[in-house]
């Protein structure tokens, strides 16, 4: 019987990840990937248009870090921000903080997605089956039924 390359310690040793944003966690994932080990990062759902387009915009290819906490009104379109996209970590932070009717008033969250996600069920209103990207101009159609 043959052992496959890798069993018996030998071969790649890899670390596989969702995209880490946390600088914590980078720092400790560097100090793992100096015993040998290589850090591959693989997601899902890509960010990599994401990261472009904020390239092109401003000149860096960064995740943008949204400010949830100095909106009143928050619109999702198909971003599940408080469960699996992007920072939701921080997202989620940010969006509690206008979340409590104890502060005087409470921001709305608005969600129009094609898949129930933790986000929409959390939304104020959630507008299901929306077909994004769908059409000449995406999903900008769906204002018109939302406004």
């Amino acid at each position: 019987m043959q052992q496959s390359k890798g069993i018996d310690g030998s071969g790649r040793k890899v670390l596989l990840t969702g995209t880490v944003m946390s600088p914590s966690m980078k720092r400790a994932i560097a100090a793992f990937a100096a015993t040998g080990v290589e850090h591959v990062q693989c997601d899902a759902v890509s960010y990599s248009a994401a990261i472009g387009s904020h390239g092109v915009d401003y000149g860096r290819r960064v995740f943008p870090s949204y400010r949830f906490g100095q909106a009143e009104t928050v619109v999702a379109l198909n971003a599940d921000f408080l469960g699996t996209w992007g920072d939701n970590v921080w997202y989620t932070a940010e969006w509690a903080k206008t979340r409590r009717p104890e502060n005087g008033g409470m921001s709305r969250l608005h969600a129009f997605e094609s898949g129930m996600s933790l986000t929409g069920s959390n939304a104020d209103s959630t507008h299901p089956g929306q077909a994004f990207g769908a059409g000449p101009c995406g999903g900008c159609s769906v204002a018109g039924d939302f406004w």
